[in-house]
Order: structure tokens, then C-alpha cells, then sequence
């Protein structure tokens, strides 16, 4: 019985030490525990503040989109902008190339009607001489002035030597420019229309009893082409020095039949450039 009881003290004995054994392992696993435990809490800490701050990445990426999609807006605002901006330019520069076109056209049409007009002023003075040089007598408010027409007859007969003059018609004949009241030293030209173009003809004909003398006898034209007329007479002046002959047309000279051109004209190069209409 004492054996007994004797083994069986033991075995509690074996069995206290046992539990003893696996307490001290117990703890050591409460310790790991403890400390997971504590990692865990950090963990969870960690975990918290990276929460917030996706959170506020989160705000900062809305917020980004938002300016994104105002930006994106204004962009298509602008676009739209610059869209009806190149359209406006396109419907000006159209208005502005029709404007051009219209100036163009009435442009040509102005130089038209300017050459048109010149063309009928010429045919208006083709009866017209213009007698330069003959004297004019010197009269006050108290004395009549000449009769221009029986002045230039008369000079017509005993200058020109057409012993008929007196029987040339003529439909208007009068001095031109202003008048020297008190020597006379500058007489003023006297024009006259002839009635008949034959007359004329005859009269010019016979201005070379002129030569040497400081009489002078010139057709009428109109500024346009007195102008240019004016440019060619130097060159028809040296051309008749080499025994050349030169013919004047309106405002064109001609040199033994060949039509002058100016020297800054070159061959083949018309004296205006045609003018084209803008696209």
C-alpha cells in the first residue's frame, strides 16, 4: 500500500515537473505573443497614418483631376475660340480679296473712262492751233482790245504766206494765259479752231516759213498727253540734228517710221505692266 502510494507521489512528482516544463514554455510563448502583439499595435499604427495619408493623396489626385478637367475645359473653350477666330480671318481676307477685285475693276474702269475721255478731248481740240510769239498791243481800260482773229489772219499772210487767209474759216479764235497790261514783252499765245481740217492742214504745212524766227505754231492736246509730248521733244530736237526725220502722234514719236521707246523700256517689255486681279 505504502508502494503504492509511494509510486504514485512520483508520478504526480514526474508529472508537477512536466507542467512546470511547459509553464516556462507558456511563457516564453506569452512573451512572443506580447511582443507580436506590440508589433501588431504599430503595425496597425503605421497602417493608420499610411490610411490619411492615401487619403489625402486621394483629395490631391481629385483635386488635380478637377484642375485637370478645368484645364481640359478652357482648353476646348480656346479651341472653340481659335475655331470661329480662323473663320472670321477667312471671311475677312474673302471680303477683303472681293474689296481688292472691286478696286481692281473699278480701277481699269476709271483708266477706261480717263483714256476715253482723253480720246474725246483730243477729238474736241483736233481743229485746234495754238500760235505762239505774235505780238499784242499794249491797251488800258480806255482802248478796245484786238480783234485776235484779224491779228492772226493777217500774221497767217505775211508769215505763213497764204495770201487767202482771210477767207479760212475759223470757229473761235482768242489769246490765252494772263494778260501783261503794262510792257506787253510776254505776248500770250493765240488759239483758234478751224472750221475745216483742210485749213489746218495747210496752215501747218506752211509753218516752215517759221524756221529761224521765234514764231511757233503747236497743236492743242490735253495735259496727259502735252505732258509726255514734253519728255520727247529733247529727243526729237537730237534727232533732227542727225537729219532724222520725226513724226509725233499724240504722245508718241517716231524716228524715220520706227515708234521710240524710252531707253528704260526694255525690248519686248510693255511701257505698263498689265494689271491682274488678287485671288
Amino acid at each position: 500500500m505504502i508502494n503504492s502510494i509511494f509510486e504514485m507521489f512520483t508520478e504526480v512528482k514526474s508529472r508537477l515537473s512536466k507542467i512546470e516544463e511547459n509553464t516556462s514554455t507558456l511563457e516564453e510563448i506569452n512573451k512572443k505573443l506580447s511582443n507580436l502583439s506590440m508589433r501588431v499595435e504599430k503595425s496597425e499604427t503605421e497602417i493608420g497614418s499610411m490610411k490619411i495619408r492615401i487619403r489625402d493623396m486621394e483629395s490631391d489626385l481629385q483635386g488635380n483631376s478637377d484642375i485637370m478637367d478645368r484645364v481640359k475645359a478652357a482648353n476646348d473653350t480656346v479651341g472653340r475660340n481659335i475655331t470661329k477666330m480662323k473663320k472670321n480671318i477667312e471671311a475677312l481676307e474673302k471680303n477683303e480679296n472681293e474689296v481688292l477685285d472691286d478696286v481692281d475693276e473699278l480701277h481699269e474702269m476709271m483708266t477706261e473712262l480717263r483714256d476715253r475721255a482723253t480720246d474725246a478731248q483730243c477729238r474736241s481740240i483736233k481743229y485746234n492751233l495754238i500760235f505762239s510769239g505774235i505780238p499784242e498791243k499794249v491797251w488800258d481800260q480806255h482802248q478796245s482790245p484786238d480783234d485776235d482773229e484779224l491779228t492772226l489772219k493777217n500774221f497767217i499772210v505775211q508769215k505763213l504766206k497764204i495770201e487767202d487767209a482771210h477767207q479760212i474759216a475759223m470757229a473761235n479764235v482768242h489769246r490765252i494765259g494772263q494778260r501783261d497790261r503794262r510792257t506787253g514783252a510776254r505776248p500770250r499765245s493765240i488759239i483758234a479752231k478751224f472750221v475745216y481740217y483742210k485749213d489746218l492742214v495747210r496752215v501747218k504745212r506752211n509753218a516752215k516759213e517759221l524756221k529761224g524766227t521765234h514764231f511757233g505754231i503747236n497743236e492743242q492736246f490735253p495735259k496727259e498727253i502735252e505732258d509726255k509730248r514734253k519728255t520727247l521733244y529733247p529727243v526729237a530736237k537730237e534727232e533732227r540734228k542727225q537729219n532724222k526725220k520725226t513724226v509725233f502722234n499724240r504722245d508718241q514719236l517716231y524716228i524715220d517710221g520706227v515708234l521710240y521707246k524710252s531707253p528704260d523700256v526694255q525690248p519686248g517689255q510693255p511701257t505698263q505692266q498689265p494689271r491682274t486681279k488678287r485671288r
